[in-house]
């Protein structure tokens, strides 16, 4: 389970997440071109990983890492409770976008493949 909100400010856009537990997490997937991030570790520690863990980086507070290639698909783990982190989409809003208000924030539960895909 995690929690989730837009943010959009002016040319910036991106999505806050928090994970209530450690284990809690963004499943395996992928970006196209136009939803190119960077992770922003607000608080707490994750690992992200490709498929079958080939790669994988842990991020801490105050890390920020640059997930710019479209075509490698990720997954993102909490290691703590209470994590928080921001993708932040380097191209800014992707254009035509239009997320409805009540879609802009929830809860959603997702069960992580620890990197088997």
């Amino acid at each position: 389970m995690f929690h989730y909100q837009l943010y959009e400010y002016n040319s910036l856009y991106g999505m806050v997440y928090t994970f209530p537990e450690a284990g809690d997490g963004l499943q395996m997937h992928v970006h196209e071109e136009a939803q190119k991030h960077n992770i922003i570790m607000m608080r707490g520690s994750v690992d992200v990983y490709g498929p079958g863990k080939t790669w994988s980086v842990t991020l801490k507070a105050g890390d920020v890492f640059d997930l710019l290639d479209e075509h490698h698909p990720h997954e993102i783990c909490a290691l703590e409770a209470d994590t928080c982190m921001m993708g932040m989409f380097v191209n800014g809003k992707p254009e035509g976008e239009n997320v409805p208000e009540e879609d802009r924030s929830g809860v959603m539960h997702r069960d992580l493949t620890h990197g088997k895909i």
